[in-house]
């Protein structure tokens, strides 16, 4: 019995069409009339597109796809950093919304994702956390600006983002010849 319904899983994470499955990717139609496709086109690429990008990389690493969605959909979001800060700009420029896509990534990272864009990504994370902590209030508080300000988990997003760049500097560090960075 449970050997069928392990199976069966496996096929059904095997079957997802991505595009189908979510509605923030490259493949949107712009003729469908629906507010989601008016409001956020494949030219408006969005932080949910990160979190499905996300999704599909651990769909990836444990074999049930291919990783093409997700290198096509990072090249697609990469112009939504800032180049020199790192910062993730989201449609209409929400503040809270930088935090929240840079937040997947640096899952994909932790999970080993060495694909094109990892260098781009591993860069800009790191840029875009040592900005952040300059940014934050003397009281430890998210800069405001925007829709889902003042929320309580933009907080804690600060502190997934500051725990996560530690990781990466950590394993980039430990993996590669680069030269050691020394924090005093």
């Amino acid at each position: 019995q449970h050997v069928h319904v392990v199976s069966r899983w496996d096929d059904f994470l095997r079957s997802m069409d991505p595009v189908k499955c979510y509605q923030s990717h490259l493949h949107n139609d712009p003729t469908t009339e629906t507010e989601w496709t008016k409001k956020y086109s494949a030219a408006k690429m969005n932080n949910w597109n990160i979190v499905n990008v996300a999704g599909e990389y651990l769909r990836h690493l444990e074999g049930f796809c291919s990783i093409g969605y997700v290198e096509e959909h990072l090249a697609a979001q990469l112009p939504n950093f800032t180049e020199n800060e790192g910062l993730y700009i989201d449609p209409h420029g929400p503040m809270p919304y930088d935090h929240f896509p840079r937040i997947f990534l640096a899952t994909m990272l932790h999970r080993d994702y060495k694909g094109k864009h990892a260098e781009a990504l591993g860069t800009l994370l790191e840029r875009s956390a040592w900005l952040s902590l300059l940014m934050q209030s003397p009281t430890g508080e998210s800069p405001v600006g925007g829709r889902s300000s003042m929320h309580q988990w933009n907080d804690a997003q600060q502190c997934v983002t500051f725990i996560s760049i530690i990781i990466i500097v950590l394993i980039i560090i430990l993996s590669s010849s680069r030269p050691k960075i020394i924090i005093t």
